[in-house]
C-alpha cells in the first residue's frame, strides 16, 4: 500500500503522478529521474543512514532466507503477489528499481557498497525489485 502524499500535489509520489512504480511500464528511466529529484530533498549523511538502515534489512533478510546467491536462492519465495501483479524471483543481475535504491547508486560512496549479488524479483511488466523493497509495497 502507498502512504498518502503529504500535500496532494508534490509532483513525486504515486498519489500525485497517478502512477503506481511497482506495476507501471512507462519510461524505463523513470526510477532514476524520481531518484535524482528525490536526492535534492535529502542531505548526504540522511542517504548514508537510509543505506545503512537497507543495508542491514536486506542482510538480514538473505541470511533468514539462507539465500547465497543467484543460483542457490534458498528459501526465498519464487513468487510474491502484489495488488494483482505477480512478481517472480529471478536469477538475473539487475538493479532495483525502486527510488531509494536508485538514490543509493547516485552516490558514489554508497554504490561501491551496494551488494550486488541479492535476490532480485521481476514483473511482467519488466520493473525489478530488491527482497527488501518488494516487502516495502
Amino acid at each position: 500500500m502507498v502512504a498518502e502524499c503529504f500535500s496532494g500535489e508534490c509532483g513525486f509520489c504515486d498519489c500525485c503522478t497517478k502512477t503506481n512504480h511497482y506495476i507501471s511500464n512507462t519510461d524505463p528511466n523513470e526510477s532514476r529521474l524520481r531518484a535524482e529529484d528525490m536526492t535534492k530533498f535529502f542531505k548526504k549523511e540522511e542517504i548514508q543512514t537510509e543505506f545503512e538502515t537497507y543495508h542491514k534489512s536486506i542482510t538480514n533478510k538473505m541470511k533468514s532466507y539462507q539465500y547465497i546467491d543467484k543460483s542457490e536462492q534458498g528459501f526465498c519465495p519464487q513468487k510474491v503477489k502484489i495488488d494483482n501483479s505477480d512478481f517472480i524471483l529471478t536469477d538475473k543481475t539487475k538493479k532495483c528499481d525502486s527510488t531509494l535504491c536508485q538514490m543509493f547508486h547516485l552516490h558514489q560512496n554508497i554504490a561501491k557498497k551496494l551488494l550486488t549479488n541479492i535476490p532480485i524479483y521481476k514483473s511482467v511488466a519488466d520493473k525489478h525489485f530488491c527482497l527488501t523493497c518488494i516487502h516495502r509495497a
